[in-house]
């Protein structure tokens, strides 16, 4: 029930009535009121309960989450905000590392792309080399498409990110999952998402544009 959900995260925060009200800008009365079950709790305060106890309101409310699950974002339908001044000539390397200077050094680069982008600086080109990110959709990324990435903004939920595990190069989906790990997930969906904890990933970085290959018509 609400009630003891709403104790219980008080007990896990290991503090008292009045602590928890002083928290929350209400009375000890009206946390009191709300953990005997009694009253209706302004959504208000169901809201800063939530944030306070790291849970989601889904959770809170209902003692389940939510089993919705997004829509995956059309990378090559994606607009961007800053103008775009012209083509730039990226490198195209073998193989991703955490050093940028090793990452572009001759020996690694495997020839150049002139691509529409408005930045430059510290940013590469990977080829997709496998159809794990491909759904069959104008949307998919396929074999033989080049993946612009950019290794100054950190990635965030949702972006698409190549990274290294165990010398494996990956493209995936970023997903942060609410327990503190992450999803790299696959729009083929003959591929299974993989989960990992965050220090288990070492080297990744944030996709900003698919360049794709020539498609027959």
């Amino acid at each position: 029930m609400l009630k003891d959900r709403i104790r219980g995260i008080r007990q896990k925060l290991n503090l008292t009535q009045v602590e928890f009200s002083q928290k929350l800008k209400i009375s000890q009365g009206q946390v009191s009121t709300y953990e005997r079950g009694e009253g209706e709790i302004p959504t208000s305060a169901i809201i800063k309960i939530a944030k306070l106890g790291g849970v989601s309101l889904d959770w809170l409310i209902t003692g389940e989450e939510s089993k919705y699950t997004p829509p995956l974002t059309d990378v090559n339908n994606l607009q961007s905000t800053a103008k775009i001044v012209g083509s730039n000539l990226y490198p195209i390397i073998n193989k991703i590392a955490g050093d940028f200077s090793f990452m572009v050094h001759e020996e690694n680069i495997a020839g150049y792309l002139n691509i529409k982008y408005h930045r430059r600086d510290k940013m590469f080109l990977v080829e997709v080399t496998d159809d794990t990110m491909d759904n069959q959709t104008q949307r998919g990324i396929r074999q033989g498409d080049y993946a612009l990435v950019d290794t100054i903004t950190k990635p965030l939920s949702g972006d698409i990110i190549v990274l290294l595990i165990d010398e494996r190069q990956l493209i995936k989906q970023y997903i942060e999952t609410k327990d503190d790990k992450i999803e790299l997930r696959s729009w083929n969906s003959s591929s299974p998402p993989i989960y990992l904890k965050k220090e288990d990933i070492k080297v990744f970085y944030r996709v900003c544009l698919i360049q794709p290959k020539p498609r027959s018509i």
